[in-house]
């Protein structure tokens, strides 16, 4: 109980000092290389971006690609990104960097789909649902915890996106413990709602702190 009340009265201070995520204002799907789509090839990229206070990509970096056109595809798209600037004088960053996972092909809705799923946000429960039954075919003794969609998350709580937004080491604690909590619930809601996405029955404190891909119709238009 006590730690409970800890982690409670942590997060309410993480609630008034965290810091927006990046929003992006331009950011195109990457294109489906043909000749994969026409052989049904589903896989998955992550690559990690380096963004300047201007709101433009200023690097790209492939950790991990499932195919090298599916690479080359992200790589041309992700450079034209732009996001909400920021002013680097004050006490913002001269940089933000953090990682982009992009699904080709793999919804978990069918077997196989032309649709291009950007942004841990986005993905949806159905692919959660179709990670977690592979898991417990091949890897019936490992957590959920270690089903690919949840250590992404958890390796995003413990990025420096994120230490940047909640520099107190307390508080970050306090979102992982949060997080690592909700992983059977979160399983459970999206067993039942397979065509939601999975980061809305995450806590609420861990889903404003992710990056926003979806196109700000508002920032665009000021």
């Amino acid at each position: 109980m006590r730690l409970l009340a800890f982690i409670l009265l942590l997060l309410c201070a993480l609630e008034a000092h965290a810091r927006e995520p990046l929003t992006a204002v331009f950011a195109p799907k990457p294109e489906f290389p043909p000749d994969l789509a026409e052989a049904r090839y589903a896989g998955k990229v992550r690559v990690r971006l380096t963004v300047g206070p201007s709101g433009t990509v200023q690097a790209t970096r492939v950790v991990e690609s499932g195919h090298p056109e599916l690479a080359l595809a992200v790589q041309r798209a992700v450079v034209q990104w732009r996001f909400k600037s920021w002013n680097a004088q004050g006490s913002g960053p001269n940089k933000e960097e953090f990682m982009v996972l992009v699904l080709f092909g793999a919804r978990g809705v069918e077997p196989f789909s032309r649709e291009i799923t950007v942004g841990l946000n986005q993905t949806l429960c159905a692919y959660l649902n179709h990670e977690i039954k592979a898991s417990k075919r091949d890897f019936p003794e490992a957590p959920l915890s270690d089903v690919d969609v949840f250590w992404y998350m958890a390796e995003f709580l413990a990025s420096d996106y994120v230490a940047s937004r909640v520099p107190d080491e307390n508080q970050r604690n306090a979102l992982l413990v949060q997080f690592k909590k909700s992983i059977p619930q979160v399983a459970t809601l999206c067993r039942g709602k397979p065509n939601s996405r999975y980061a809305d029955h995450l806590p609420e404190a861990i889903r404003r702190l992710i990056v926003n891909l979806q196109i700000d119709k508002a920032i665009i238009d000021k």
